[in-house]
């Protein structure tokens, strides 16, 4: 199931859920859902089993909505998936409604990286500090990197903050490997060349150089494989080198916004939104 579709289940049932009022309610008992799934790995053999017959993962799917007291639209938001033969993909799509719903409330999640374990207090510190720099309320959950030799690595909203000791070390030999008088690291000299070179250009003058920008929204991160992907497909089109920066943007109704220039790829799905929509709501 690819990310766009995925998208397209969990952006449909949010537009029922703030017409219902019910965002909170629905992540809460598809978080339940989730749950159930990782706790019972019987039930979720006999769901994703392609031996198994139809009508009975329907009425397994029916009674385990029942006895959960599930609201009806969460009952039928599974068994359209069922019916459309993604029950394999039950926690990826509940992973992005549970992400739009984070976005609802104006939270981000993220993930730290760091060689021992940290305590509650100083992963709530560390969660202090992001949610004022980025004025959006931040929840961090920790996944432990032995392969670290200090510090920590942060990864938040797409982005990641790398204060591990490598990454110092990597800064310091780039330091000392130059003018021994001017401690500016070689990142820093390449950002400051390459700003220089884009002020340099005349607005919308795209003669001027043998590359062209192109702003990327999307509803969920993409992976390096398809950025690569998209950059070479970009590339193909306009014939010059494309120099993608991403923007993340949850309530997109498409999958995917490329702008190139004055040029707009839409890559809209409100026509499916809308079937699926009609379909939850029968």
């Amino acid at each position: 199931m690819r990310n766009r579709a995925r998208f397209c289940y969990a952006q449909t049932l949010m537009e029922i859920a703030r017409e219902r009022q019910s965002e909170a309610r629905y992540a809460e008992e598809l978080a339940r859902f989730a749950g159930m799934l990782r706790q019972d790995p019987v039930l979720k053999q006999r769901l994703e089993d392609p031996l198994t017959d139809r009508e009975e993962k329907k009425g397994l799917l029916d009674q385990t909505s029942r006895k959960a007291l599930f609201d009806p639209i969460i009952g039928n938001f599974l068994q359209v998936m069922l019916d459309q033969r993604h029950e394999k993909d039950f926690e990826a799509v509940i992973e992005v409604f549970q992400g739009l719903a984070d976005a609802e409330k104006g939270i981000l999640r993220g993930v730290i990286q760091a060689a021992q374990p940290m305590s509650s207090e100083q992963i709530g510190r560390l969660e202090a500090a992001f949610s004022k720099r980025l004025n959006q309320t931040v929840v961090l959950n920790q996944s432990p990197d032995p392969g670290l030799i200090g510090g920590l690595r942060v990864e938040l909203a797409g982005r990641i903050y790398d204060g591990t000791l490598q990454s110092r070390l990597s800064d310091f030999f780039l330091e000392v490997s130059g003018d021994p008088g001017k401690a500016v690291s070689f990142r820093k000299n390449v950002t400051a060349l390459d700003n220089a070179a884009r002020d340099s250009l005349p607005p919308g003058d795209q003669t001027a150089s043998e590359w062209l920008n192109a702003e990327v929204r999307s509803a969920v991160p993409l992976t390096d494989a398809q950025q690569t992907m998209l950059a070479a497909a970009l590339s193909k089109k306009f014939g010059k080198e494309i120099r993608l920066s991403f923007r993340l943007q949850p309530g997109l109704l498409g999958g995917m916004v490329v702008r190139v220039g004055d040029t707009v790829c839409d890559g809209s799905i409100s026509r499916r939104l809308e079937d699926l929509k009609k379909a939850m709501l029968q």
